[in-house]
């Protein structure tokens, strides 16, 4: 009775899903243009490209297996470089060495188009104590002007057991008496720890597993401090002035007398006390105004007196609208004020001299810092949080890099 079984390990090996799917890969795809059986195979990109096809199987320690797998080229060209490797690895996937590594001579690829392929059969070495996984890289090199590689019906195959049926169990054999514990021998020096051995190469990177389910969201934080109030923004140019009320019928203004020379003035006498001011009569209709006379030459001007008690503030007109925000000139530090003196009282005025050219209006002085703000409101409650939204598809895992080559097995 044959009590063994072969079984492979590759799943998908004849890529008849029409994709690439469990296996890892960089520059290859799934083609119906050619195969060695069935309607598929992998086309691995020639050139400047590295591409490759792999995939992970689970072993146990001591096995070994058989390799198979079926090369062609497209066209004509010269077939690019090929490398087939098995490498073991352990359960944290560091490499344990290789079980096979194998480079195809690039002038036995037959081409395609005449229907023809090369089978590869190859025998790995045992799996070592530790091994639980082997990795089964199929890779081309770069090469200008090479054909693509086609790659199919890839299979690792190993031989199972049937294990038989247990027989019975024997009697258990009596338990001799138990002899005295000898004295513990004292321990011996400990000796020199040894060189650690070089780390291997870091296996490829397994793929990718499900997201998760989004968890619950936490309570959200206290809000924090209010922070500084940031600068105040450049200040608009003022908006147009809005139109002047009309202005009512001007009388006609009686002529003018000539204005005579001013003379000096005299010194001005205390001012009183200001008195109560009466109701203000009513205006007669203006006169037409004359002809202007020719003012005479301005006087010194006396003391200001006391400065009367401010009118009230008439209603303010609306505000036009807010033209463009001009560029704002550098603030600069505003000099002390000086102490105002008390106003004297008010001489009186002299006739008005000719008045002379307008001289040139003086820089503007820079403007001074601008007082502190005033303290921030406290801060109003925080709303609810809103409910978080459906968690969105994950995006497809990126391509797995190239596996570097396998370090040497440490003793």
């Amino acid at each position: 009775m044959n009590n063994m079984s072969i079984q492979n390990l590759i799943v998908n090996g004849g890529f008849e899903t029409g994709t690439l799917s469990p296996w890892f890969f960089s520059n290859a795809i799934v083609t119906n243009q050619f195969s060695h059986s069935n309607f598929y195979s992998a086309r691995l990109q020639a050139g400047n490209a590295v591409s490759h096809i792999g995939q992970l199987v689970p072993v146990n320690p001591g096995d070994t297996f058989e390799l198979l797998v079926s090369l062609a080229k497209v066209g004509l060209d010269q077939a690019a470089p090929i490398q087939i490797q098995v490498v073991y690895l352990n359960d944290l996937s560091n490499s344990l060495g290789n079980g096979l590594f194998i480079n195809i001579p690039v002038n036995r690829i037959p081409t395609a188009d005449n229907n023809t392929w090369l089978e590869i059969h190859q025998i790995t070495t045992p799996a070592p104590p530790s091994a639980t996984q082997a990795f089964v890289l199929i890779n081309t090199g770069p090469q200008v002007g090479t054909a693509d590689i086609l790659v199919d019906d890839v299979a690792l195959l190993t031989v199972i057991g049937v294990t038989g049926p247990t027989g019975p169990t024997g009697p258990t054999g009596a338990t001799g008496d138990l002899g005295p514990t000898g004295p513990t021998g004292a321990t011996g020096d400990l000796g020199p720890t040894g060189p650690t051995g070089a780390t291997g190469d870091l296996g490829p990177t397994g793929p990718t597993g499900a997201t998760g389910d989004l968890g619950p969201t936490g309570p959200t934080g206290a809000t924090g401090d209010l922070g500084p109030t940031g600068p105040t923004g450049a200040t608009g140019d003022v908006g147009p002035t809005g139109p002047t009320g009309a202005i009512g019928d001007l009388g006609p203004t009686g002529p003018t007398g000539a204005t005579g020379d001013l003379g000096p003035t005299g010194p001005t006498g205390a001012t009183g006390d200001l008195g109560p001011t009466g109701p203000t009569g009513a205006t007669g209709d203006l006169g037409p105004t004359g002809p202007t006379g020719a003012t005479g030459d301005l006087g010194p001007t006396g003391p200001t007196g006391d400065l009367g008690p401010t009118g009230p503030t008439g209603a303010t007109g609306d505000l036009g609208p807010t033209g463009p925000t001009g560029a704002t000139g550098d603030l600069g530090p505003t000099g002390p004020t000086g102490a105002t003196g008390d106003l004297g009282p008010t001489g009186p005025t002299g006739a008005t001299g000719d008045l002379g050219p307008t001289g040139p209006t003086g820089a503007t002085g820079d403007l001074g810092p601008t007082g502190p703000t005033g303290a921030t409101g406290d801060l109003g409650p925080t709303g609810p949080t809103g409910a978080t939204g459906d968690l969105g598809p994950t995006g497809p895992t990126g391509a797995t890099g190239d596996v570097g080559p396998t370090g040497p097995t440490g003793a």
